[in-house]
């Protein structure tokens, strides 16, 4: 029902970090991950929204997204974990 919720609400709206907070609080509570699509929306050092632009910016560099928290500076990475090493021929 939360994520519902979420879902229906943008990030931008004010109730939003509430629900956030609330989502958060709930999985760890239950001792269950927080949903995928709502991980990459929440800063793990503040705990505040990360909106694109707002409280976040963000970076595409070699194939991974590069999150960075504007209110606390946490660096959040996405993407192909392994860096391309010499090739062999």
């Amino acid at each position: 029902m939360l994520v519902q919720r979420l879902e229906a609400r943008t990030l931008g709206d004010p109730l939003t970090p509430v629900l956030l907070d609330h989502l958060r609080r709930v999985c760890r509570r239950q001792r269950m991950p927080v949903p995928l699509p709502w991980r990459h929306l929440m800063c793990r050092g503040c705990h505040g929204a990360l909106r694109p632009g707002y409280e976040a910016r963000i970076r595409i560099r070699q194939r991974q997204r590069i999150t960075t928290c504007l209110s606390c500076g946490r660096v959040h990475r996405f993407g192909p974990w392994s860096k391309p090493g010499p090739q062999e021929d």
